[in-house]
């Protein structure tokens, strides 16, 4: 809540990474965060994968994502998603994104 998070990089999620966490983001700024990992999740033929949700990246089977009254602005990733990536294996988890700005950002392709 009411924080900054500013040029982070990783495989996945340069501001915020997890598996089978929820999150509630609430007055946030994510600002220049990089997503740097290839081939995408899971990884496609042999490569060690990531590259996606610059800012937040969210994985794994039931949680909550929750980003209210937040700005991300100038992202970048290699694959997909640009500013966040949610994926619930099993299909139970939810996302939610209200009064929020997402501003500015680059991404690559799935392939």
């Amino acid at each position: 809540m009411n924080s900054t998070f500013t040029g982070g990089v990783c495989s996945n999620g340069g501001g915020l990474s997890s598996i089978g966490v929820s999150w509630t983001v609430l007055n946030c700024l994510f600002n220049r965060h990089r997503a740097i990992g290839s081939g995408a999740n899971p990884s496609a033929n042999g490569t060690p994968g990531g590259g996606s949700g610059a800012a937040i990246y969210n994985d794994g089977n039931h949680y909550v994502l929750t980003i209210a009254g937040t700005v991300m602005e100038r992202q970048q990733c290699q694959r997909g998603r640009r500013r966040d990536l949610y994926v619930s294996k099993d299909r139970t988890g939810t996302m939610s994104i209200t009064d929020s700005t997402l501003t500015h950002t680059r991404a690559g392709r799935f392939r």
